[in-house]
């Protein structure tokens, strides 16, 4: 964005401007909360454009709703795409909020509630933000991940869309979100 200032008087008075450049994070860089830079989307929109993946030491293992839960139901969190995992985890906090869940053991809230290294706007990462972040985070031998499943923000009828790390390769499936646990990777965008 150009601001046209061909036009634009001080009057006599005598202002200093200073220019400000911003550099472009690549993927793999330490993003500013001090996790690793796994997207970027080339400009600025909606106030981002990279988005970061949590340090290892702040992964949990934890459930996507309460084991009593109607499986069944959905719940409304059905974004996939890129931009769409700080929505979708607003939805699931809202629902576990409404039954009465408010425990660090559920995904969502417990990236929600997070607060690392005084960066308190991370969020469950949408399928396609979770797989982005395997493939260009994993599959480069960065960000320690288990190998194991992992969950999205992404709700799918009586599952979520979630990703199994492999060593040279992850794949994704639908996971039942009844009475399951996988690890969870809080991510950001700036």
């Amino acid at each position: 964005m150009y601001a046209d200032l061909s036009n634009f008087s001080m009057g006599n008075l005598d202002v200093n401007l200073y220019a400000v450049w911003i550099t472009p994070y690549t993927i793999g860089d330490i993003g500013p909360a001090g996790g690793i830079v796994f997207y970027d989307n080339g400009y600025f929109l909606d106030g981002w454009r990279h988005l970061e993946a949590a340090p290892f030491e702040t992964e949990i293992y934890a459930l996507w709703v309460p084991d009593w839960y109607s499986w069944y139901e959905v719940i409304g969190s059905n974004g996939a795409s890129v931009g769409s995992g700080k929505y979708n985890t607003q939805i699931i906090v809202n629902f576990l909020n409404e039954i009465g869940q408010f425990g660090s053991e559920y995904a969502a809230q417990y990236c929600a509630n997070m607060d690392f290294n005084g960066f308190n706007d991370w969020f469950l990462p949408s399928f396609e933000e979770l797989w982005l972040m395997c493939e260009n985070i994993h599959l480069n031998a960065l960000g320690d991940f288990q190998l194991d499943w992992y969950w999205s923000s992404t709700d799918h009828s009586h599952s979520v869309f979630s990703v199994c790390v492999y060593d040279y390769y992850i794949w994704w499936y639908y996971y039942d979100k009844y009475n399951s646990m996988n690890f969870v990777r809080a991510v950001r965008s700036f």
